[in-house]
Order: structure tokens, then sequence, then C-alpha cells
């Protein structure tokens, strides 16, 4: 594992993320940055999340607006047929029966478990839940349950083993909250 105090030069810290590691159907695929969809680089933080590790923060849930987080449903996401980014939740939501996959998958999600959430360029980026906040959209339930992570607690879920080499803590907490990391 990488630690974040390894200092990164000026110029390294200025370059992009190389890959991402996805998650396809339990395999981990690599994707070079170049295939992934603008509107995820824009939207999502450049950084891996180490699901276990975000799971075991101990945070209070509490209950947030839907719409807060709908957004996100409208970018592409999730893989299909092994194609990672190109399925997104709303097209699940409005035409299940073409992805039966992530159809069932929404279905079988309980709202009995809080999603998670990070404060992202103004707006909350969901981390872990999108199939609950479908579900959640589906059954027209006006809020959902959810832990938000805040800024000092994101160097604790970032997967270094996964995460580019160019990446820089201590930039991206400044850009990003004003704060040192």
């Amino acid at each position: 594992m990488r630690s974040p105090d390894v200092p990164v030069s000026a110029e390294t810290a200025a370059q992009p993320i190389e890959t991402l590691r996805i998650d396809v159907g339990g395999e981990i695929v690599v994707v070079p940055i170049d295939e992934v969809p603008d509107s995820i680089r824009s939207a999502c933080p450049e950084f891996e999340i180490d699901a276990a590790l975000l799971w075991g923060l101990e945070l209070q849930p509490q209950s947030i607006a839907v719409t807060t987080v709908f957004w996100m449903l409208e970018l592409p996401v999730w893989p299909e047929r092994g194609i990672p980014f190109s399925l997104r939740p709303v097209d699940v939501i409005r035409m299940p029966g073409k992805h039966p996959e992530h159809a069932q998958r929404i279905e079988r999600a309980s709202l009995s478990f809080p999603i998670d959430v990070m404060l992202y360029r103004n707006r909350l980026v969901i981390l872990e839940g999108c199939h609950r906040t479908a579900k959640a959209t589906i059954e027209g339930a006006p809020t959902i349950s959810a832990r938000i992570v805040p800024p000092h607690r994101i160097p604790e879920i970032i997967d270094w083993t996964a995460t580019a080499r160019s990446f820089n803590l201590r930039l991206f907490m400044e850009r990003e909250y004003g704060m040192n990391a």
C-alpha cells in the first residue's frame, strides 16, 4: 500500500490519472482513463475507493433528499455485457426488462442500509449505493439514508494500491476543500 505521505513532485502531481480499476461482474478490469466517459471523469473524484475501508467508517447516517443524488443515476456508472461505463441507472429504471441483471440488483437492494456519499465540486457524489438510490427512485421515496463522508475522512477510504501514482492527496484536498491533508 502506498502511503499518502510519499512526496510527489509538482510535475508528477499535474499528470492525469492513467487508468481506473473497475469491477465488472466480479472481475477487476483496468480501463485507460481516455476510455472513461467525460461525464464520469468530471463528476467523480480522481481516486479509487476501498469499499471495505468505506464500510468500516463509523459515520452516523442521515436522511437526504433523493433528488440531491439523482443526477448520478443519469451517468453511465454501470457496466453492461462486460463493458464498463455503458449503462445509466435511469435506463434500467425506465426499461428494466432490457437490463435484467441490474434490475434484479435494484429489486434486491435494501433501503435499510445507507448509501455512502461525499461532497465533491459542490454536490453530493454517490461512492457506494447507486442500486439503492435507483430503488428509492422507483419507489418514489423522497429521502434516502446516507452516510456523508466528511473531507477530513477521505484519506481513510482511498485504495492506494489502485489509485494512480500521480494522484496527490495534498493538492486534491487543497483544491477541493481548501484544507491540508
